[in-house]
């Protein structure tokens, strides 16, 4: 469990089928973190708002900012994710002055396995329950529109997780800033 005296947020970003619900998923449970996954919020929007409409992604905003500052209020640290393009530039500013405020220590992590390896997982039967992308067409027509692959911050931790598996790569995070297993 991390010591009450640290709160963390660990964001895990990168392109479709990259493994950032798969790799959070993994390191909160291990660290004794709470995971608010992106599916969470936009799930929720699409049942007020289409998917894409400016109004969507205020509310999915909102939403997100909004939990987080919640877990973090509440001394639980956190870890979050999303498909960062550089339309979100406001949006992670946003979350790093939250995370900021309530003292909490803010780590990106970019996972970004070739394009190879996210065709191949995209077509992948667990991506259905969540409304994601789920065939190298649709992908490739998200990448033709969004560069996927762009850096919040040079400094952030880049993975290409595509030869290691999940524990392994949230082992690499946690020894990144400086995590030790329960």
């Amino acid at each position: 469990m991390i010591g009450q005296a640290t709160l963390h947020h660990v964001l895990f970003y990168g392109p479709p089928a990259s493994g950032k619900f798969t790799v959070s998923k993994v390191f909160a449970d291990r660290y004794g973190m709470r995971l608010v996954e992106n599916h969470l919020t936009s799930d929720v929007a699409t049942r007020v708002f289409e998917r894409g409409t400016e109004e969507f992604g205020e509310l999915v905003r909102a939403l997100r900012l909004t939990i987080l500052e919640a877990a973090l209020r509440a001394h639980h640290s956190v870890v979050t994710t999303t498909a960062f393009v550089d339309v979100d530039r406001r949006f992670v500013d946003e979350v790093a002055r939250v995370t900021d405020r309530l003292g909490a220590r803010l780590s990106r992590v970019q996972l970004c396995p070739p394009l190879h390896v996210l065709e191949r997982r995209v077509a992948g039967d667990e991506r259905t329950t969540y409304g994601k992308i789920r065939d190298a067409e649709s992908l490739r027509a998200y990448l033709a529109t969004h560069d996927p692959y762009a850096r919040i911050d040079a400094d952030d931790l880049a993975i290409d997780n595509s030869a290691l598996s999940p524990d392994e790569v949230a082992r690499t995070v946690a020894r990144h800033v400086g995590l030790a297993a329960e």
